[in-house]
C-alpha cells in the first residue's frame, strides 16, 4: 500500500509558486536566463543573474549577456539597487555588475558568484564565467564588496567547453 509520510504533527507537502523571483522590468532585461547564484551573506540574500539585452539588428550589441544584481532580506521580495559599475546606454544608473566590455569580451554566460571566507578582504567575493562560440574557456574575477569586480587577465580553464551554469563554492572542510 501507499504510505503518507508525516513529520511530527505537520504535513510538509511541497508548494509551487509560479511567480518569478525577478521580473523583467529594466531596459537591459529583454530576457532573463534561468540560472543564477543566490547565497545568504550577513543577514541578506544576494542574487546574481544573467539578463540578455536584445537591441536593434544593426547594433554590434544586438544580443548581449549582462550580469545583474538583486538583494533581499527574506528571499522572496527582491530589490535591484543602483550599483553604478557598468554603463548601459550611457548611464550607470542600473543594477549591472558586468557587461561585455567589463568582462573583456568574454561574455556573461554560466556565471557563478560566491563568498570565499578564506580570501584576503579585497578578494572576498569570486566570480566565474563561461565563454563559448569560437573560443571555449572559463574565466574569473574577484571583488571586495561583491559588486565591483576585477577580472583576471588569464582564464582559469582554457580550451574548456562549459556553456551551462558553473558552480564553484568555498569548501569549509578543505578550507579553500
Amino acid at each position: 500500500g501507499q504510505h503518507k509520510l508525516k513529520h511530527g504533527h505537520h504535513d510538509h507537502a511541497p508548494r509551487i509558486d509560479a511567480t518569478p523571483l525577478i521580473q523583467r522590468d529594466r531596459p537591459w532585461e529583454s530576457k532573463i536566463s534561468g540560472t543564477c547564484s543566490i547565497f545568504e551573506d550577513d543577514g541578506r540574500f544576494r542574487m546574481y543573474y544573467t539578463a540578455i539585452h536584445i537591441g536593434p539588428l544593426t547594433s554590434l550589441e544586438y544580443w548581449s549577456s549582462v550580469t545583474a544584481y538583486a538583494e533581499s532580506t527574506d528571499g522572496i521580495t527582491w530589490v535591484k539597487p543602483r550599483v553604478g559599475t557598468c554603463t548601459f546606454e550611457g548611464s550607470t544608473d542600473n543594477n549591472l555588475i558586468m557587461n561585455n566590455k567589463l568582462a573583456q569580451g568574454r561574455g556573461g554566460d554560466g556565471i557563478n558568484v560566491f563568498k570565499d571566507p578564506g580570501a584576503p578582504p579585497d578578494q572576498l567575493y569570486k566570480i566565474i564565467q563561461a565563454q563559448s562560440g569560437k573560443i571555449y574557456r572559463v574565466s574569473g574575477g574577484y571583488s571586495a564588496d561583491g559588486l565591483h569586480f576585477t577580472f583576471l587577465d588569464k582564464p582559469i580553464l582554457d580550451d574548456y567547453m562549459s556553456d551551462t551554469q558553473n558552480i564553484v563554492c568555498f569548501d569549509p572542510q578543505k578550507g579553500k
